[in-house]
C-alpha cells in the first residue's frame, strides 16, 4: 500500500510538474490535487495503525468522561482533550483531526510550491507517517503554524493562529521565533556564524538549560523534565539528519536567486535555516530539537519544489529529493515497522480494498 501510494504521487509529479505543457488547464490540476487530498484524509483518518494508536484509544476513554482533570493527568493540551470530550468516538477524533490537518498542509503546498505534486511526494517521506499518522496532535498544530508564518506581519492574526495551534500542541509556541529572524536573506558568513553559535550551545548549554525548567509553566516544565530523563545522554545534533539538512540548505543557498523570485521565498528560506539552528542547538534534548524544528523544516517541501522548476537542472533536483524521500521512508519503516506494517484502515476494510 505504501509503495502504491508513493508510486501514484510520483507519476502525478512527472505529469503535472515535470511536464506542465502536457496539461495546461489549471482546473484539472486543482481537481486532481483535491482528489489526492481527500484520499490522504481517508488514508490518515480511518487508519488502524500508527504511533501510540492503542494509547490514544485509551486516552479517549478517560478524556471523554472528565476531560479537564484527565488532560493534566495525561499531559494533553486542552484543545485535544476537549475534542475527545465532544466527539462520540475515538474514530471521530481521528477523522476530524485529519479533515483539518491534511487539507491545511496540502493546500499550503499547492499554493506556495510551484511543483506541488513533487512537494507532495517529498511530504510522504517525512510528514505523512511520522507526523500525521503518529504525532498527530502536533501535526494539527503544524498545519496551523505554517499559515501563521505567512501572516507574521499581521501580529493579531499571527498571535491568534499560534494560540490556536498551542491548544493541540504547546510546542507551537516556538513559532514566535519568526518575529525575531531577519526579514531578508543574509550573507553566507552570517548563517555560518549563527550555526557555529548553535553548535556551541549544543556542547555547553545543556545543564544550564535543564536547570531553567522551574522558570517555565508547570505544564511545559513537566513535559521537558520527562523528556530529559528519558533521553539522558542522547544528542541528535550530530547525525545523518543534521548532515542532510546542511547539504539541502547549501543547495537552497546556491539557488537563492531562484528562490527570491517566489512569494515568501526569503521567508521560507530563513525559516528552514531556523530548523537547522533548532536541531543543532537543542540536540541535547532530542524531543525539543525534533519537535521544535519540525515547524520550520516543513519549508523544505516548498523550497525543493522551487528547485524542481529550474530549467534543465530541475530534473536533477527532482531525482535528488526523490531519492532522499525514498531513503527516509525505508529508514522509517526499518525502525517503526511494527506500528505501521501491515497498513490497516477501517474504511478500506469495509469497502474490501484491504
Amino acid at each position: 500500500m505504501y509503495i502504491v501510494l508513493s508510486g501514484i504521487i510520483i507519476i502525478l509529479a512527472a505529469v503535472f510538474d515535470l511536464s506542465p505543457h502536457v496539461i495546461r488547464d489549471k482546473r484539472i490540476y486543482l481537481f486532481v490535487f483535491a482528489i489526492i487530498t481527500l484520499f490522504f484524509v481517508l488514508f490518515v483518518g480511518y487508519r488502524d495503525c500508527g504511533f501510540d494508536y492503542d494509547n490514544y484509544r485509551y486516552y479517549h476513554k478517560w478524556l471523554g468522561s472528565s476531560w479537564q482533570n484527565n488532560s493534566d493527568v495525561f499531559g494533553m493540551e486542552i484543545g485535544y482533550a476537549y475534542l475527545n470530550h465532544i466527539l462520540p468516538s475515538f474514530r471521530a477524533v481521528f477523522v476530524v483531526m485529519a479533515l483539518v490537518t491534511i487539507p491545511l498542509q496540502l493546500y499550503f503546498l499547492y499554493r506556495y510550491s510551484p511543483a506541488p505534486f513533487a512537494s507532495l511526494f517529498f511530504y510522504i517521506g517525512v510528514f505523512l507517517y511520522a507526523s500525521s499518522m503518529g504525532q498527530y496532535r502536533q501535526a494539527l498544530a503544524l498545519a496551523i503554524v505554517i499559515w501563521a508564518f505567512t501572516n507574521y506581519q499581521n501580529k493579531t492574526r499571527f498571535a491568534l493562529l499560534v494560540v490556536l495551534a498551542c491548544l493541540f500542541h504547546v510546542s507551537a509556541l516556538i513559532a514566535i521565533l519568526v518575529l525575531f529572524m531577519p526579514k531578508h536573506m543574509c550573507k553566507l558568513k552570517t548563517y555560518i556564524t549563527l550555526f557555529v553559535f548553535a553548535l556551541v550551545i549544543n556542547l555547553t548549554a545543556g545543564p544550564l538549560f535543564l536547570s531553567w525548567f522551574e522558570n517555565l509553566t508547570p505544564f511545559i516544565a513537566d513535559k521537558l523534565e520527562t523528556y530529559s530523563i528519558e533521553e539522558a545522554g542522547l544528542n541528535i545534533g550530530f547525525n545523518r539528519t543534521m548532515l542532510l539538512r546542511i547539504i539541502i540548505f547549501i543547495l537552497f543557498y546556491v539557488n537563492r536567486n531562484t528562490i527570491l523570485r517566489y512569494k515568501f521565498g526569503e521567508l521560507f528560506f530563513n525559516l528552514y535555516f531556523i530548523s537547522l539552528l533548532m536541531y543543532m542547538g537543542f540536540g541535547f534534548l532530542p524531543q525539543l530539537a525534533g519537535r521544535g524544528s519540525i515547524y520550520f523544516s516543513f519549508m523544505e517541501l516548498v523550497l525543493s519544489g522551487m528547485l524542481v522548476c529550474i530549467p534543465r537542472k530541475g530534473i536533477i533536483y527532482f531525482l535528488f529529493f526523490s531519492l532522499i524521500c525514498v531513503w527516509r521512508q525505508v529508514s522509517f519503516f526499518n525502525v517503526w515497522s511494527k506500528d505501521f506494517i501491515p497498513y490497516k484502515n477501517e474504511l478500506f476494510s469495509i469497502l474490501g480494498l484491504l
